[in-house]
């Protein structure tokens, strides 16, 4: 079941974006993201360039006239611009970097209930992990010693 947000509610959260019922977002949204974050900019900065036109267009401005005293008294568009699309990538390397912490703590979650649910299951587990990295470092040191080191003659 999939519910569609109308406004950002909280961490990992973007408008239009669907998320899941669990209140977490689907991890495929940022490929849409980045896209849906450009648009939005477009649009705002377009409403409020538009915004200003009309003041002066009500003050008596030619369409041209005003545009063009909005576009001077808004300053540098384009840089405006640039600086929120690097606001929002921003923005989306923070909730992957969230995203990724959030799912290492649901996996560790996950792992110590799983352990503590099966004990046995766990210590056999753990003992399987102790041989296996005792073997590879004894073996590694029969190696080294043989033949990554030369051995010592006269």
């Amino acid at each position: 079941m999939v519910r569609h947000s109308g406004h950002s509610t909280g961490p990992g959260e973007a408008p239009g974006i669907p998320v899941a019922s669990w209140g977490r977002p689907p991890p495929w949204r940022h490929v849409f993201f980045r896209r849906l974050v450009s648009r939005e900019i477009d649009k705002e900065l377009d409403f409020h360039l538009k915004m200003r036109t009309e003041e002066k267009r009500a003050q008596g401005l030619e369409e041209k006239l005003a545009r063009r005293a909005s576009l001077r008294r808004f300053g540098d568009f384009e840089r405006v611009r640039e600086q929120c699309r690097e606001i929002g990538e921003e923005r989306v390397r923070r909730y992957r970097r969230w995203e990724m912490f959030d799912s290492i703590w649901q996996d560790m979650k996950y792992a110590v209930r799983n352990a503590v649910r099966r004990p046995g299951f766990s210590a056999i587990i753990l003992i399987t992990l102790a041989l296996g990295i005792g073997a590879t470092t004894a073996l590694f040191s029969v190696v080294d010693g043989v033949l990554l080191r030369p051995l010592p003659f006269h």
